[in-house]
């Protein structure tokens, strides 16, 4: 094996430029796989920073149909805690978004936070910088104490070590400071904490119903760290046995059946997701099978010029086996040299591409993923690597090691071998078919992208600001959010520039929606049907551009009992028939409503789903004012319209975090994952054309080359250049076209699978089908055209001069 490989690095200096563009070509591709892969490592498969990692899992109930959920509720959760036999402690702990004031007269701003149970940072083994954790009396006297992250203490606080026992205000609610948080742990989560509170302040934290007494609400993520000996499947059975005892004394359709135990990773991948993580991995993969017939391609154009030494080693009583065994040593070492490549270009590019990619996200919280290569990553690189070596390897090795080629002792070294071999055209049709399989899914995701641009959301959201203040969390009363809401409300309207201001519960595509169900009032039937519903008042749909397509607006002043409905739901109750003047009752309601007009359907929620019904209430004297949201639409400026509104907003309270931003924002932020997987595989199908294309340019120089002499004769005979170059071009041209053929069939069998990314698209979409094989095409006869020049070139007296 030694000697092998003495021989490999030797023979591959030798040609350092082969050995350099199969080494590049292959550490692409697997440059390619690593930087998908490791995100998916960091997430679901590296252990947390947490002291001896491998005993701390993550527990998650099952529920009643198999499902698997995330959450528990606080009294399951002490009850598991006090019966935690098979653990060294159980923690429960919910990120939130919060507000922060470092002190009195800092500003406010939207930080994130996490509500724990006091053993948090002791079962996790994670030492604290400085002071210690709040006592068992806090916590059960309302929780109004914290330890701080590190980072925040050094950026509001300076690093002062007299931080202990000061105040930090949250969400309107002075805490005292009772310890600073490692400097090396960011968290159970890959987003890294300001403030770490008591579950007891949960009241604070996340205003609304009371949750710690409340069973049947499920709002905590647990940890546990196995004792030891213990094993994943003692604690599931134990944590099962608790749950089905809280069934039985609780039952509810929602009560989780049994506990599964997974190790304590950020995050733990759901079996709904692998089909989407095999899919991305295998696009990546393609890539790679792409380089592997590269690569392949140019080692049997290698060992071919090497048939006479080969022949001869078997002439003189080498064996198959052995000489197979010496020209894979050459691949598998050019393999893991790309491997290592490859993954230094792999942490190279994700260096680049991670701050990129945090910067698209929807909010300004500091992130704490670590993409740098761990002992998984390194496996898994050298592990395609050595995969890759084989598939590229082998078949050309098995070829040329042919008995058959013995004959080749008694032939001149500068024979031709005619047209490409089979197994050099299966390659580059290979090559070709996979090629057009990446560029339709680009096509594809392009026209999805095209189309959610275009998408008739129900409304127009091009100059559209909204604002949002949750007044609940910074703890105002009900007069005084009142008040709040309608001074910003008329110093938007008095703002130039401004056409119309309206104020709702629920702004589209941002989340929190309510839903009722609605049944028929004034009617024999019992039909009812589930809908959406927001408090709005009279600009709202003028300002969302949303316009009232039959009876009329709410008017000003008392509208109570009045409802307007979408389109949908008239459909639904009054087929072909104008509902204005119908009765319609719901919950939410004590009497029942007269319908006054009929709106344009909308998308509330995912802009990919299908429009719910939805029914818009008039804001009266009892909507509750903590969750109205303004929406504004301007002819002007909207940072400015923004600018005008925060400063009103801190005029009236300087604690009071403030959210104003675009409606655009929103709704690009819904197509960013179209967008980003639609330049992924741009990227990806830009790679493997032009691996493609110099695989092809590479058979056909070496046809050519090989058909020297042939061309030759051809020329002397007075054969016309320009028949010599569409001679080799029909050669590049039946392969081109063959994988064409076969990236159709292949293609056509698997778009199918992006059926999740490209909405309101078909997967077998005619243009992006065409458009990929006239981009395959053209790079192929590109590709074809050099080689094909090069023959037309040749001079037939040195040709036959040298044979």
């Amino acid at each position: 094996m030694f000697q092998d490989l003495r021989y490999a690095l030797k023979t591959l200096r030798r040609t350092r430029g082969f050995a350099a563009m199969a080494i590049l070509t292959i550490a692409v591709a697997i440059a390619v796989n690593t930087i998908v892969f490791s995100p998916l490592n960091s997430l679901a498969l590296r252990p947390m920073p947490v002291r001896e990692a491998s005993r701390v899992v993550r527990l998650y109930p099952m529920l009643p149909d198999g499902t698997r959920a995330n959450l528990f509720s606080y009294p399951d959760y002490l009850e598991y805690r006090a019966s935690a036999r098979a653990l060294d402690g159980l923690v429960a702990y919910i990120p939130v978004e919060i507000s922060v004031q470092a002190g009195t007269g800092a500003e406010t701003r939207t930080a994130l936070g996490y509500a724990v149970s006091r053993n948090y940072f002791g079962v996790l083994g994670i030492p604290l910088s400085m002071g210690g954790i709040w006592s068992d009396d806090e916590e059960r006297a309302g929780g109004a104490v914290a330890v701080i992250g590190h980072a925040f203490w050094e950026r509001q606080y300076g690093s002062d070590p007299a931080v202990i026992g000061r105040n930090v205000v949250v969400n309107g609610r002075r805490f005292r400071v009772v310890g600073v948080g490692p400097k090396k742990f960011y968290g159970t989560e890959p987003l890294v904490p300001d403030v770490w509170v008591p579950l007891t302040a949960q009241p604070t934290v996340l205003p609304g119903p009371a949750l710690l007494a409340d069973r049947g609400t499920a709002w905590l993520l647990l940890l546990a760290r196995l004792r030891n000996g213990a094993t994943f499947e003692s604690a599931s059975e134990w944590a099962t046995v608790v749950a089905r005892r809280l069934a039985a004394g609780y039952p509810s359709a929602s009560a989780a059946t049994s506990v599964t135990v997974a190790a304590g990773t950020f995050f733990t991948l759901d079996p709904s997701l692998w089909p989407l993580i095999e899919l991305v991995l295998g696009t990546a993969g393609l890539v790679l099978a792409i380089a592997s017939a590269n690569v392949a391609s140019l080692f049997l154009s290698r060992f071919l010029s090497r048939r006479h030494e080969l022949a001869l080693r078997m002439a003189i009583g080498a064996t198959r086996t052995r000489v197979v065994c010496l020209l894979l040593t050459e691949t598998l070492v050019v393999g893991l040299l790309g491997g290592g490549a490859g993954l230094l270009l792999s942490h190279w590019i994700l260096q680049i591409l991670y701050p990129v990619g945090v910067a698209l996200l929807p909010f300004e919280w500091s992130t704490a993923l670590d993409l740098s290569p761990d002992i998984r990553v390194v496996a898994y690189t050298f592990a395609l690597a050595g995969g890759a070596s084989l598939a590229f390897g082998l078949s050309p090795a098995l070829q040329v090691s042919d008995r058959r080629l013995k004959p080749a002792l008694h032939e001149d070294r500068g024979g031709f071998s005619g047209r490409p071999g089979n197994l050099h055209s299966a390659l580059v049709v290979l090559q070709v078919a996979v090629s057009l399989v990446l560029l339709v899914a680009t096509g594809l995701l392009g026209r999805a992208v095209q189309h959610a641009e275009a998408l008739d959301l129900g409304f127009n959201a091009h100059g559209v600001l909204y604002v949002d203040c949750d007044l609940r969390r910074a703890a105002y009363s009900a007069s005084r959010a009142d008040a709040f809401v309608s001074g910003l409300f008329q110093t938007a309207e008095a703002l130039p520039g401004v056409s119309s201001v309206g104020l709702t519960s629920h702004v589209p595509l941002t989340g929190g929606l309510t839903r009722t169900r609605i049944a028929l009032g004034a009617s024999a039937t019992t039909t009812s049907a589930p809908a959406i519903y927001a408090f709005v008042t009279p600009g709202y749909f003028d300002a969302l551009g949303m316009p009232i397509v039959r009876g009329r607006n709410f008017p000003e002043g008392d509208a109570a009992g009045l409802a307007i409905i979408s389109e949908g739901l008239a459909e639904q109750f009054w087929p072909g028939r104008n509902p204005v003047g119908e009765r319609l009752t719901v919950p939410e309601s004590a009497v029942p409503l007269t319908v006054i007009g009929e709106v344009r359907d909308a998308s509330n929620s995912a802009i990919w789903r299908q429009k719910e019904f939805a029914l818009y209430l008039p804001r009266t004297a009892s909507t509750d004012a903590h969750t109205l949201k303004l929406v504004v639409r301007s002819t002007g400026s909207l940072g400015a319209v923004a600018a005008a509104l925060r400063g009103r907003a801190k005029s009236i309270d300087p604690a009071l975090a403030v959210r104003a931003a675009p409606l655009e924002e929103v709704l690009r932020l819904w197509i960013l994952p179209s967008r980003v997987a639609a330049v992924s595989a741009l990227v990806l199908g830009a790679i493997a054309l032009m691996l493609a294309a110099s695989g092809i340019y590479a058979v056909l120089s070496h046809a050519v080359a090989r058909r020297t002499r042939e061309i030759g004769i051809r020329l002397a005979l007075g054969a016309r250049r320009v028949e010599i170059m569409r001679l080799i071009l029909s050669d590049g041209g039946r392969l081109i076209a063959m994988g064409i053929c076969g990236g159709s069939v292949a293609t056509g069998s698997t778009t199918w699978l992006l059926r999740g990314f490209i909405f309101g698209v078909s997967p077998f979409d005619p243009r992006a089908f065409v458009g990929g094989a006239v981009v395959v095409g053209l790079a192929g006869l590109a590709a074809c055209y050099l080689p094909a020049r090069h023959a037309t070139r040749v001079d037939p007296m040195v040709a036959l001069r040298a044979e």
